[in-house]
């Protein structure tokens, strides 16, 4: 129990500080979108992923068909939040496209899965999977925009978009679900990201290296 509260506070800290820089003129920073989505392609790289850069996700139907990431046309926002995907997902998940997660924006994946292995449609769950009870959508969501954040890219633009807050009418940031703090909780205790909310390059077994 003085674990788990100890992580509470942890994880509310880090979400105070990450409003308070929101908030800020830190708010005006920017790597550029080039520099974060070469930075992004390393990473990935680095973790083991293998990339194809002439196909985009539009053209294959998967963003990952098991075994290749289609990069082309993906912002570095984009290209983080697939590198999140890959930490946060069971390694079970690895072979299945885009992680066996369903409907995606990307296109129909289950008719994608059945192209590339009938095997694979018996295997995928297409059901949501969780992190520790969090929704692994969600969790991939806040480690990807932590990535952002630690790369300095405008962090909260994702943080708008995928629907963690806001700017309220006072221009301060304000989470729009007070438990958020849960994610960032879980993320710590799996050592995917540390107290500051720096990513760590792990999965989430904690080996450094798919396969």
């Amino acid at each position: 129990m003085e674990q788990i509260q100890s992580l509470q506070t942890k994880a509310q800290r880090l979400l105070a500080c990450i409003a308070e820089e929101i908030t800020s003129h830190s708010r005006a920073r920017s790597s550029g979108e080039q520099v974060t989505r070469d930075k992004a392609l390393r990473l990935l790289q680095d973790l083991g992923v293998t990339l194809e850069t002439t196909i985009s996700p539009e053209q294959s139907g998967v963003t990952w068909d098991g075994e290749v990431l289609f990069v082309r046309g993906l912002t570095a926002s984009d290209l983080l939040h697939e590198l999140a995907h890959f930490q946060c997902a069971p390694a079970t998940a690895y072979g299945l496209p885009d992680f066996g997660l369903g409907l995606g924006s990307k296109g129909n994946l289950k008719a994608a899965c059945q192209r590339y292995s009938v095997e694979r449609v018996a295997e995928a769950p297409w059901e949501k999977r969780s992190v520790r009870g969090v929704d692994e959508e969600i969790s991939a969501s806040f480690l990807g925009i932590l990535w952002e954040r630690w790369l300095g890219a405008p962090f909260w633009n994702a943080l708008v978009a995928d629907g963690w807050g806001g700017i309220d009418e006072k221009d301060q940031w304000a989470w729009g679900d007070p438990s958020s703090w849960q994610c960032a909780a879980d993320l710590m205790e799996l050592g995917l990201i540390n107290t500051t909310g720096k990513p760590n390059l792990v999965l989430r077994d904690g080996r450094r290296l798919l396969g």
